[in-house]
């Protein structure tokens, strides 16, 4: 079954883009589910330490909401009321982007990919949490990171029940991620979609598969689109047999889907049986 629905000049989407609502309690994940998967305890490979400066500043500087500055968490109760939480109804089934399952004018091909979802918009709050995490060593956010993404898949897209997309989610075979460039793992000293990855697991108690090598792709972050899908055209490779096997990837940010794409090849290639995508946070 496919879910890509093609563009029209008249597009629900675009008359979407400028609406400034929110999705409606029923429709974002229980703030008390949250909170309460923010007092297990992270998991952390030794693997991934961070170089001794971020551990220090991690370690060192208070935990503060991210937008009204409150002690205690990166995001307090009152502002995660605020996120702009995707409707998992009103998203592209194919390349996540919010209010295109009419008419999404982002995509314009099937992806590699039997489901695609996204948490959050790339709102400027979502922005700072990436970067903060990613190119900042702001390792603590990892964890609120997969509780974000653990409990929209457990709470919103379970309301599925039985269906193809709610079992390409709830029940993959194995969990894997994006992974970091060599150049970036060397510059951060971690791979910060492994970090999530793990602790995305743990949540919700899915396999987790590091299967996946990117050694000679360029950053993704200042190039076109052509360009991104011209630079990783091929440069992924899968470290075992996949045959029969269904994934699910997980990534940060989904722009062009040049990256979950191009794993999801890989993937294939190896023999995938199915493979879907959630990613954090989608920019459209």
């Amino acid at each position: 079954m496919s879910f890509y629905f093609p563009s029209s000049s008249s597009s629900c989407a675009d008359a979407s883009r400028s609406c400034s609502a929110l999705p409606t309690c029923a429709e974002r994940p229980s703030a008390a589910h949250f909170f309460d998967m923010l007092k297990q305890s992270p998991v952390c490979g030794s693997a991934s330490l961070p170089p001794p400066a971020s551990f220090l500043r991690s370690e060192l500087s208070p935990i503060v909401c991210m937008s009204c500055h409150k002690r205690g968490h990166f995001i307090c109760e009152n502002c995660y009321t605020r996120l702009p939480f995707i409707s998992p109804s009103l998203a592209c089934r194919n390349c996540a982007s919010p209010y295109g399952w009419l008419s999404c004018t982002a995509c314009d091909e099937p992806w590699e990919l039997t489901q695609t979802s996204s948490v959050l918009e790339l709102s400027p709050l979502v922005r700072r949490m990436i970067t903060d995490f990613k190119d900042r060593g702001e390792l603590r956010l990892a964890v609120v990171i997969a509780a974000l993404m653990s409990s929209y898949v457990m709470q919103l897209l379970d309301k599925d029940g039985a269906s193809a997309r709610a079992h390409a989610f709830l029940h993959p075979d194995c969990v894997c991620f994006v992974p970091a460039t060599a150049s970036a793992y060397r510059r951060r000293g971690f791979d910060h979609m492994e970090l999530v990855a793990k602790n995305f697991c743990a949540y919700t108690r899915l396999p987790f598969a590091d299967i996946a090598l990117r050694p000679q792709a360029a950053d993704q972050r200042k190039l076109s689109r052509t360009a991104r899908l011209a630079n990783l055209s091929g440069s992924i490779s899968i470290l075992r047999d996949c045959s029969g096997l269904s994934f699910l990837i997980l990534d940060d940010v989904i722009t062009t889907g040049a990256s979950i794409r191009e794993l999801a090849s890989a993937l294939r290639a190896r023999g995938a049986r199915e493979v879907a995508a959630l990613s954090f946070a989608r920019a459209w």
